[in-house]
């Protein structure tokens, strides 16, 4: 059976701000974080950055989501 590791939003943050700042390329990133190059791409592919140069993760946005659908009610 496979174990998967699960990483926290501040690492996940704190990676994709490395991606954009950095000269490096992403897959060397990864490599260097110990991140499977597809997933760290998913965590691109999925990431916003707000007006305010917030990183938000697909998982904040669910949670954001889930949380408006809260208030409307």
């Amino acid at each position: 059976m496979r174990s998967y590791k699960v990483y926290d939003e501040e690492f996940k943050r704190e990676a994709i701000k490395l991606a954009k700042t950095s000269t490096k390329s992403k897959a060397e990133i990864a490599k260097d974080l110990g991140v499977l190059p597809s997933t760290f791409y998913a965590w691109l592919k999925k990431s916003e950055i707000d007006k305010d140069g917030n990183i938000i993760t697909d998982s904040e946005f669910t949670r954001l989501k889930k949380e408006l659908k809260d208030v409307k009610m």
